[in-house]
């Protein structure tokens, strides 16, 4: 992987680990998430021309991405899972 493919891909676990400071805004936080995972496609389909498949420490680097993305987006549907039963005990409250 190339230099600047490297950087493009640190720069995503950055953006990945300041999720977690603007989880509480979930307008931003799912707004970021959608951002960042454009980011890995558009990367990925950049490079998948050039590259056959990954070895060593670009495999290393994108199974981290790949990790914290499946984490995020575990904790995104369960926020907003949450955010549904808290919509419906409002409304079973109201009624």
């Amino acid at each position: 992987m190339s230099g600047s493919y490297k950087e493009i891909f640190d720069g995503i676990l950055l953006d990945l680990a300041k999720l977690r400071n603007i989880r509480k805004d979930s307008s931003d936080y799912l707004e970021s998430c959608n951002q960042i995972a454009s980011k890995v496609g558009a990367a990925l389909a950049d490079i998948s021309d050039e590259v056959g498949s990954f070895e060593g420490n670009e495999k290393v680097l994108l199974e981290e991405i790949y990790s914290q993305l499946t984490a995020e987006e575990t904790y995104a549907n369960a926020a907003a899972d949450l955010r549904d039963i808290s919509d419906l005990n409002r409304l079973l409250d109201n009624e």
